[in-house]
């Protein structure tokens, strides 16, 4: 899963297809917001945006995601996360899964 900020004047969703083109070199297709949750961290509450991203292009990873990963959802939980996305995921499979 990918992550970043939402820089001033964009918003989630333009976020979300920058953060994609910057990581992997892909242009989103289609975006398609799956939910937001609020999660508290270091005396702060953290808003987290989730979309479904598609392109078609290559994925080129960048500097800063180089030593990322491709991980069986089922194995999330073996993992050492900032935020606990495996439930994301999970919650990403059973509702929006084509």
């Amino acid at each position: 899963m990918l992550g970043g900020k939402i820089d001033e004047f964009e918003t989630p969703k333009t976020a979300a297809q920058r953060e994609l083109l910057e990581e992997t070199g892909v242009k989103a297709q289609k975006t398609m917001f799956l939910y937001k949750e609020n999660i508290p961290w270091n005396n702060m509450l953290i808003e987290k945006h989730y979309f479904k991203c598609e392109g078609s292009e290559k994925i080129t990873l960048n500097k800063e995601s180089e030593t990322h990963v491709w991980i069986h959802s089922g194995d999330m939980k073996k993992y050492s996360f900032a935020f606990r996305d495996d439930e994301a995921v999970e919650k990403y499979l059973a509702e929006f899964r084509d």
